[in-house]
C-alpha cells in the first residue's frame, strides 16, 4: 500500500486491489475505524472521514485528517494488533495485553525465548488476554504461536496423550489446537464443541509455528503449520463454549513432567476489518508518508518583545535562547526574529480545534532596547526607528520634528526599540568584590586574630606567604597488646574480641558476629591538605568467617572527607584475594574492587604457560599450593599449579604446568594471552598489608607480604566515592 498527502487535510491511500464496499461489509473500507495514523510528533492527527472509491477506483481511499503537518507519519490500514509477544521478558511484564499465569509451574526468559517447566500431573502456561477491545464475537482474527520442543525434557516419554494446547477465544466461541501423540505419532488435534479434526504434524523435531485464523466474510476458519494449511472448514462449526478470557492461551497438559518447553512468539491480530474483493482480509498493512503543512502554522509571535538573550542586556536572542513546547514536548526551531518577536518551528504547528493542543513559548524580552544594524535584509532592522526617550535630535524626550505637510512613515513594528548604524556598547554593571581571607578553625575571633579577617586585601592575590600553613606529620599506631579503645581508638558498633594470649600474644582478636553491621575502629586525623598517607597492618582471617558479598575483612584504610581509601581480603568465585576498593557504594560486588596480586601469562600448551612474574616460583619455593583464576576470556576458570610444576627457563621467564587443562586452543583468537589473579591464603598465614595513597593525585598502592610473596596492587586516580565521611 502507498499513502500520499494531497493537501493539508487529505491523504490518498492506494492498496493496489479493489476493496469490498461498505454496503457489503461494515464496518469496513469506508469506516474511520479501519484506519489509524501514528507519528512521533507530539500532535497526533484525528481521522475525520473516509471516502472510497476515489474517482471510481475501488482500490483507493481518501482519508481526511485534522491536525496534519510536514512530519513523518505511518498509515495503518486495518489496525488489528492485540497481542505481540516476542519472549523478551515474562508475559506479565509486557504492555499492550495482559499476561496471566495459568496453573502450577515455573517460567524463565533467556535470549528472547520463554521457557515453561512443570511437574507430572500439573497443568501450566500463560493466558495472553486481549485488552484492546478488538477481539470480539465474530471478529476476523489470526493467531500465531511459535514453539520448539526439540530441546525440552519430557518425562515419561509421551506415547499417547496431549503435551500442550493452544486455545483461542473471542468471548462467544472457543477453538483449541492440541499438540499431542497417538501411538507415538505427532499430531495436531483441533476441537471446538462437537467439531474435531486430527492431522499428523511433526512438532517434536524442531521449531514449529501454529496459525489459527478466521475469515468472517468468507465464513471459514483454518489451521496452518509453518504457513501451510492443514485444516480448513466453515466457521459455523466452531461451537466450543469459552473457558478462557478473550485472547490466546498456551498451556502444558498434565500427562508428563516437562522442562524447558520453548515459546518463541505469540502474535494475535483481530478486527472487524477491511477486505479486498478476493475476500482476503487486511490486518496491520502500513505505509509511511510525509504530511502536508498547507494548513499548519509556520510562525509563532510572542506577546512581548523584542527578544533578547537572558544576559541582563539587549543582546538579540537566537534559536538557542527560545524554547517551544507542543503538548509539553520541546520541538526544534529553524529560526527566530528577535526584533519582531517571531519564532519559526522546524515543523509547522498543526491547526487543531481549540483546547486540543497546547503551545508554550519560553523567552526573555527587554523593554525598549537599542540595537545596532547587525545585518541587512532582516525584518525589524530598519532605519529611522528610534523609540527611546533619549538620543533624539531635538529636545530630549520629544520626537524629531516632521516637515509641515508630511505625515511621516507609519511605525509597523510590533515593539518599541531603537536602531542605530554605529556599534552600541550596552551599559556595564558596577563590579564590587569584597574578599574574605581566612582558614577554617574550630574557633575564630575574627578581628582579634591576625590571620582570620584581613581588610583591604588585594582581590587578585592567589597565594599569601604570611598565611601559609604547613601541617605537621602525624603518626598513629596500635600494637595489639591491649584493647584498641584503651589506646585512643573509637569503636563503632559492637566487638566481642580481646587481646590474644599464648601463641596469639601481641595480637588483638577481632570478634565481629554480624556481616551486615561490621565492627570498626577509627581515629581522627587531619587530611584537609594534600597528604601522603600510609596505613599498615598484619591480619589473619580465622576459620568460620562470613563475608558480605565479595568483602571479607578485616580491612584497613582512611577517609579524607572526599574519598574512601580501603583495602583488605576479598573472596571472588570461591578464591581468596586481596583488593583495593574503587566503588564504596557496593563493596559486595567484584567490580567494586581492584583485585590482586596479578600476573601476565602466555599460554603455550594445553596445560602449560610462560610468565616473567616471579610470584609463581616464589610461592612454589615456600611449598605452598599455588592456585589462580583467569577472570574472563576464552580461558576463564580456576587452575592449580602442579607439584614441581614451575621450571626456571634461565632467561628471566618461567614455564608453569597446571591442572585442569585450558579449555580453549592457545592458537585460537584470544586464547594465548591472559591476566591471572593469584590466590592469597590469608586464612592460613598472616597477611601483611601496607596501603600508601597520595590524596592530591589519588594514586594508591597496596604492598603485600606474609601470606603471599612481596607483591603490589595499584590504582591510578582512585575514583570519587559515594561514601560520605560520616558513615561507615
Amino acid at each position: 500500500a502507498t499513502a500520499v498527502a494531497v493537501d493539508g487535510t487529505h491523504v490518498l491511500v492506494d492498496v493496489s486491489e479493489d476493496l469490498v464496499p461498505e454496503s457489503v461489509w461494515s464496518p469496513g473500507a469506508g469506516s474511520t475505524l479501519s484506519y489509524e495514523v501514528t507519528t512521533d510528533y507530539p500532535v497526533a492527527p484525528v481521522l475525520a472521514g473516509v471516502a472510497t472509491p476515489v474517482d471510481g477506483d475501488a482500490s483507493r481511499v481518501s482519508v481526511e485528517l485534522l491536525g496534519m503537518t510536514s512530519t513523518d507519519y505511518e498509515m495503518i490500514i486495518g489496525p488489528s494488533s492485540s497481542v505481540d509477544y516476542d519472549g523478551g521478558e515474562l508475559p506479565s511484564a509486557y504492555p499492550g495485553f495482559q499476561g496471566v499465569e495459568v496453573g502450577t509451574g515455573t517460567s524463565s526468559v533467556s535470549s528472547g525465548v520463554l521457557f515453561l517447566s512443570k511437574a507430572l500431573g500439573d497443568t501450566y502456561g500463560w493466558a495472553f488476554e486481549d485488552t484492546t477491545g478488538r477481539v470480539v464475537p465474530g471478529c476476523t482474527f489470526r493467531s500465531d504461536v511459535s514453539f520448539d520442543v526439540s530441546a525440552a525434557t519430557i518425562t515419561p516419554a509421551l506415547v499417547d496423550g496431549t503435551l500442550a494446547s493452544i486455545t483461542f477465544s473471542d468471548g462467544a466461541v472457543e477453538v483449541s489446537v492440541a499438540v499431542a501423540r497417538v501411538a507415538g505419532v505427532d499430531i495436531l488435534d483441533v476441537t471446538s464443541g462437537a467439531y474435531t479434526a486430527q492431522v499428523p504434524v511433526d512438532w517434536s523435531s524442531g521449531p514449529v509455528t501454529v496459525t489459527l485464523l478466521r475469515n468472517a466474510l468468507a465464513g471459514l476458519f483454518a489451521v496452518l503449520v509453518d504457513g501451510e494449511p492443514v485444516v480448513s472448514a466453515s466457521d459455523a462449526l466452531l461451537t466450543g463454549v469459552p473457558t478462557t478470557s478473550q485472547g490466546v492461551t498456551v498451556v502444558l497438559g498434565p500427562a508428563c513432567a516437562v522442562s524447558d518447553f520453548a515459546v518463541d512468539d505469540v502474535v494475535l491480530t483481530a478486527s472487524s476489518t477491511v477486505f479486498t474483493t478476493s475476500w482476503n482480509f487486511i490486518h496491520g498493512l502500513t505505509s509511511p508518508f510525509v504530511g502536508s503543512a498547507a494548513t499548519a502554522r509556520t510562525k509563532l509571535t510572542t506577546q512581548r518583545g523584542p527578544l533578547v538573550r537572558n544576559w541582563g542586556d539587549w543582546t538579540p536572542a537566537t534559536v538557542a535562547d527560545v524554547t517551544v513546547r507542543v503538548n509539553g514536548v520541546p520541538v526544534s526551531l529553524s529560526g527566530v526574529n528577535p526584533y519582531l518577536g517571531e519564532v519559526y518551528p522546524t515543523v509547522p504547528i498543526p491547526l487543531t480545534p481549540p483546547g486540543t493542543t497546547t503551545v508554550e513559548v519560553d523567552y526573555a524580552w527587554f523593554p525598549t532596547p537599542a540595537f545596532p544594524v547587525a545585518e541587512l535584509n532582516t525584518g525589524g532592522l530598519v532605519l529611522n526607528k528610534w523609540d527611546l526617550a533619549i538620543g533624539q535630535q531635538s529636545a530630549v524626550g520629544s520626537p524629531a520634528p516632521i516637515p509641515s505637510g508630511h505625515p511621516g512613515a507609519p511605525d509597523t513594528m510590533r515593539f518599541p526599540y531603537g536602531v542605530a548604524l554605529w556599534p552600541l556598547t550596552p551599559p556595564q554593571p558596577y563590579h564590587v568584590s569584597p574578599r574574605y581571607i581566612g582558614f577554617e578553625r574550630e574557633y575564630s575571633a575574627l578581628t582579634n586574630s591576625p590571620t582570620t579577617l584581613l581588610l583591604n586585601q588585594d582581590p587578585n592575590a592567589i597565594v599569601r606567604g604570611d598565611l601559609a600553613i604547613t601541617p605537621d606529620p602525624v603518626f598513629i599506631s596500635y600494637e595489639g597488646t591491649t584493647y584498641p579503645t584503651a589506646d585512643g581508638w573509637t569503636l563503632v558498633r559492637a566487638d566481642a574480641g580481646a587481646p590474644g594470649t599464648g601463641s596469639l600474644l601481641g595480637r588483638y582478636i577481632l570478634n565481629d558476629a554480624s556481616a551486615d553491621t561490621p565492627a570498626l575502629y577509627v581515629r581522627d586525623i587531619d587530611v584537609r591538605f594534600p597528604s601522603a598517607v600510609t596505613v599498615a597492618a598484619q591480619v589473619r582471617v580465622r576459620d568460620g568467617y562470613v563475608g558480605s558479598g565479595a568483602m571479607v575483612g578485616p580491612v584497613i584504610g582512611f577517609h579524607d572527607d572526599d574519598r574512601l581509601y580501603l583495602a583488605g581480603p576479598v573472596v571472588i568465585d570461591g578464591m581468596r584475594h586481596v583488593g583495593i576498593l574503587v566503588d564504596a557504594a557496593r563493596p559486595d560486588l567484584e567490580a567494586s574492587w581492584e583485585v590482586g596480586p596479578t600476573a601476565d601469562i602466555e599460554i603455550v600448551g594445553v596445560t602449560t604457560f610462560r610468565t616473567t612474574s616471579r610470584l609463581f616460583a616464589a610461592v612454589a619455593a615456600r611449598g605452598d599450593t599455588v592456585r589462580f583464576r583467569i577472570p574472563d576470556g576464552t580461558q576463564a576458570g580456576v587452575y592449580e599449579v602442579l607439584a614441581c610444576g614451575v621450571d626456571d627457563d634461565g632467561d628471566g621467564s618461567y614455564t608453569v604446568s597446571v591442572s585442569p587443562a585450558f579449555p580453549a586452543d592457545p592458537d585460537a583468537f584470544g586464547g594465548r594471552d591472559a591476566t591471572v589473579v593469584i590466590e592469597v591464603r590469608w586464612d592460613l598465614q598472616p597477611l601483611s598489608m601496607r596501603l600508601v595513597a597520595d590524596t592530591a593525585t589519588r594514586d594508591t598502592v597496596l604492598y603485600l607480604g606474609g601470606a603471599v610473596p612481596s607483591s603490589t596492587i595499584s590504582v591510578s586516580g582512585l575514583p570519587t566515592t559515594t561514601e560520605p565521611a560520616d558513615t561507615y
